[in-house]
Protein backbone atom coordinates (compact mmCIF):
# COMPACT_ATOMS: atom_id res chain seq x y z
CA UNK A 1 0.00 0.00 0.00
CA UNK A 2 2.84 2.36 0.90
CA UNK A 3 4.56 1.80 -2.44
CA UNK A 4 1.29 2.35 -4.28
CA UNK A 5 0.83 5.72 -2.57
CA UNK A 6 4.39 6.74 -3.43
CA UNK A 7 3.90 5.65 -7.03
CA UNK A 8 0.68 7.68 -7.28
CA UNK A 9 2.42 10.77 -5.88
CA UNK A 10 5.30 10.39 -8.33
CA UNK A 11 2.94 9.95 -11.28
CA UNK A 12 0.88 12.93 -10.16
CA UNK A 13 4.02 15.06 -9.87
CA UNK A 14 5.18 13.96 -13.33
CA UNK A 15 1.86 14.93 -14.87
CA UNK A 16 1.73 18.27 -13.07
CA UNK A 17 5.28 19.53 -12.36
CA UNK A 18 4.05 22.75 -10.72
CA UNK A 19 2.30 20.75 -8.02
CA UNK A 20 5.48 19.61 -6.26
CA UNK A 21 7.79 21.92 -4.39
CA UNK A 22 10.87 20.49 -2.75
CA UNK A 23 12.33 22.85 -0.20
CA UNK A 24 15.97 22.15 0.48
CA UNK A 25 17.28 22.97 3.94
CA UNK A 26 21.00 22.19 4.20
CA UNK A 27 20.40 18.69 2.94
CA UNK A 28 23.09 16.20 2.07
CA UNK A 29 21.92 13.65 -0.50
CA UNK A 30 23.63 10.27 -0.69
CA UNK A 31 26.14 11.77 1.67
CA UNK A 32 29.76 10.81 1.58
CA UNK A 33 30.39 9.85 5.20
CA UNK A 34 33.67 11.81 5.14
CA UNK A 35 31.86 15.00 4.22
CA UNK A 36 29.29 14.44 6.94
CA UNK A 37 32.00 13.73 9.53
CA UNK A 38 33.97 16.80 8.52
CA UNK A 39 30.88 18.99 8.51
CA UNK A 40 29.89 17.76 11.98
CA UNK A 41 33.44 18.31 13.20
CA UNK A 42 33.51 21.91 11.92
CA UNK A 43 30.09 22.51 13.51
CA UNK A 44 31.52 21.57 16.92
CA UNK A 45 34.12 24.30 16.54
CA UNK A 46 31.78 26.93 15.08
CA UNK A 47 34.03 27.03 12.03
CA UNK A 48 33.32 29.22 9.00
CA UNK A 49 34.52 26.21 6.97
CA UNK A 50 31.44 24.10 7.81
CA UNK A 51 29.79 24.75 4.43
CA UNK A 52 32.98 23.83 2.59
CA UNK A 53 33.40 20.27 3.87
CA UNK A 54 32.60 19.01 0.38
CA UNK A 55 35.33 21.21 -1.09
CA UNK A 56 37.86 19.63 1.27
CA UNK A 57 36.72 16.15 0.24
CA UNK A 58 36.81 16.97 -3.47
CA UNK A 59 40.28 18.49 -3.24
CA UNK A 60 41.58 15.57 -1.18
CA UNK A 61 40.25 13.12 -3.75
CA UNK A 62 41.56 15.19 -6.67
CA UNK A 63 45.08 15.42 -5.22
CA UNK A 64 45.07 12.00 -3.52
CA UNK A 65 45.46 13.35 0.01
CA UNK A 66 44.06 12.10 3.30
CA UNK A 67 40.76 14.00 3.57
CA UNK A 68 41.63 14.97 7.15
CA UNK A 69 45.02 16.56 6.44
CA UNK A 70 44.09 20.04 5.21
CA UNK A 71 41.22 20.48 7.71
CA UNK A 72 43.56 19.40 10.52
CA UNK A 73 46.10 21.99 9.38
CA UNK A 74 43.37 24.65 9.64
CA UNK A 75 42.87 23.62 13.25
CA UNK A 76 46.52 24.16 14.09
CA UNK A 77 47.00 27.33 12.07
CA UNK A 78 43.74 29.23 12.61
CA UNK A 79 41.37 27.38 14.95
CA UNK A 80 39.55 26.01 11.90
CA UNK A 81 39.38 29.32 10.05
CA UNK A 82 38.17 31.39 13.00
CA UNK A 83 41.38 33.35 13.52
CA UNK A 84 42.62 34.64 10.17
CA UNK A 85 43.50 38.02 8.67
CA UNK A 86 40.32 39.76 7.51
CA UNK A 87 39.06 38.45 4.16
CA UNK A 88 42.21 36.39 3.61
CA UNK A 89 40.54 32.96 3.52
CA UNK A 90 43.93 31.79 4.79
CA UNK A 91 43.14 29.21 7.46
CA UNK A 92 46.40 27.38 6.76
CA UNK A 93 49.06 29.84 7.93
CA UNK A 94 50.15 29.94 4.29
CA UNK A 95 53.17 32.22 3.77
CA UNK A 96 53.27 32.91 7.50
CA UNK A 97 49.59 33.87 7.36
CA UNK A 98 50.36 36.73 4.97
CA UNK A 99 48.67 35.26 1.88
CA UNK A 100 45.24 36.24 0.60
CA UNK A 101 43.01 33.88 -1.36
CA UNK A 102 39.91 34.79 -3.35
CA UNK A 103 37.54 32.46 -1.50
CA UNK A 104 37.37 29.38 0.72
CA UNK A 105 37.10 27.00 -2.26
CA UNK A 106 40.07 28.74 -3.91
CA UNK A 107 42.18 28.40 -0.77
CA UNK A 108 41.21 24.77 -0.19
CA UNK A 109 42.15 23.82 -3.73
CA UNK A 110 45.35 25.88 -3.77
CA UNK A 111 46.72 24.49 -0.50
CA UNK A 112 45.70 20.91 -1.37
CA UNK A 113 47.40 21.16 -4.76
CA UNK A 114 50.53 22.69 -3.19
CA UNK A 115 50.70 19.94 -0.57
CA UNK A 116 50.48 17.33 -3.30
CA UNK A 117 53.00 18.94 -5.65
CA UNK A 118 55.50 20.40 -3.17
CA UNK A 119 55.37 17.83 -0.39
CA UNK A 120 53.83 14.47 -1.31
CA UNK A 121 55.33 14.29 -4.80
CA UNK A 122 58.73 15.06 -3.28
CA UNK A 123 58.53 12.21 -0.76
CA UNK A 124 56.88 13.93 2.22
CA UNK A 125 53.69 11.90 2.40
CA UNK A 126 53.39 11.59 6.20
CA UNK A 127 52.62 14.40 8.65
CA UNK A 128 56.04 13.92 10.30
CA UNK A 129 57.71 14.42 6.92
CA UNK A 130 55.59 17.45 6.06
CA UNK A 131 56.04 19.16 9.45
CA UNK A 132 59.69 20.31 9.21
CA UNK A 133 59.02 22.00 5.87
CA UNK A 134 55.55 23.38 6.62
CA UNK A 135 56.50 24.60 10.09
CA UNK A 136 60.28 24.57 10.55
CA UNK A 137 60.09 26.49 13.86
CA UNK A 138 58.13 23.90 15.86
CA UNK A 139 57.73 20.83 13.64
CA UNK A 140 57.22 18.28 16.45
CA UNK A 141 54.49 20.31 18.14
CA UNK A 142 52.84 21.16 14.81
CA UNK A 143 52.88 17.54 13.66
CA UNK A 144 51.47 16.29 16.95
CA UNK A 145 48.60 18.77 16.74
CA UNK A 146 47.82 17.93 13.11
CA UNK A 147 47.74 14.22 13.94
CA UNK A 148 45.53 14.89 16.97
CA UNK A 149 43.03 16.84 14.85
CA UNK A 150 43.07 14.12 12.18
CA UNK A 151 42.20 11.58 14.86
CA UNK A 152 39.43 13.79 16.25
CA UNK A 153 37.94 14.19 12.76
CA UNK A 154 38.04 10.43 12.27
CA UNK A 155 36.22 9.85 15.58
CA UNK A 156 33.45 12.31 14.72
CA UNK A 157 30.13 10.57 14.18
CA UNK A 158 28.92 10.57 10.56
CA UNK A 159 25.36 11.44 11.54
CA UNK A 160 23.25 13.36 9.05
CA UNK A 161 21.28 15.89 11.05
CA UNK A 162 19.86 17.91 8.17
CA UNK A 163 16.28 17.44 7.04
CA UNK A 164 14.38 17.63 3.80
CA UNK A 165 10.90 19.08 3.58
CA UNK A 166 8.63 18.04 0.75
CA UNK A 167 5.47 20.01 0.15
CA UNK A 168 2.79 18.65 -2.19
CA UNK A 169 0.08 20.89 -3.51
CA UNK A 170 -2.90 18.96 -4.73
Amino acid sequence: MRYLLILILILFAAMNPRSVSAVQRNTVYAADYREVKLRNFFLKYNSPLVNYAGDFINAADKYELDYRLVPAITGVESTFGREIPFNSYNAYGWNGGDWYFESWPDSINYVSKALKENYVNRGASEVWQIAPVYNPVTPASWGTKVLRFEEMIEKTAPVVTETLSLRLTI
